[in-house]
């Protein structure tokens, strides 16, 4: 039997896989999948060392660090670039102004602009004593993600 080529495969073609041709399926995009990002990411390289460099004199020169600037590339084709803010804050500093904040203007006031969302790590849950594990229990919510698959070979098979 002609190995199915996934690309080409038609949604007829994958409704009616059996379930080893549906596995080779997932193998075929798993590989597309690593390949496209390698890929991907040389020719992100290859723009950063052209088009990244152009954005950033672009932006330094209109005194920006992060912004979107169009670049004309030849006649009739153009290219949006863009450079997008990470925000970070210091959060010794930040509980600092927020206090501040409160004091001056009121609680609600520093309720307006912060949010605080308090999140406990699962390994600590897990390993937590009993009677911490009870009290948190409460407070947590199992929501089942997507399923996912993975294919696993022995030595020498498929």
């Amino acid at each position: 039997m002609k190995k199915l080529n996934i690309i080409e495969a038609s949604d007829l073609d994958i409704s009616s896989m059996t379930q080893n041709e549906a596995l080779d399926a997932l193998d075929q995009c798993t590989h597309l999948k690593q390949v496209i990002t390698k890929q991907g990411q040389k020719i992100r390289g290859v723009l950063d060392k052209s088009l990244g460099q152009r954005l950033f004199a672009r932006l330094q020169s209109d005194g920006v660090d992060t912004g979107t600037r169009t670049f004309d590339i030849s006649e009739g084709c153009k290219v949006e670039a863009s450079i997008a803010p990470k925000i970070t804050w210091d959060q010794e500093k930040l509980i600092n102004g927020l206090d501040s904040i409160a004091k001056d203007y009121g609680k609600e006031s520093a309720n307006h602009y912060a949010q605080v969302k308090w999140t406990v790590s699962e390994t600590k849950f897990k390993s937590a004593p009993p009677e911490i594990k009870k009290l948190l229990q409460k407070a947590r919510t199992v929501v089942p993600s997507s399923p996912t698959y993975k294919l696993k070979f022995s030595m020498g098979e498929k």
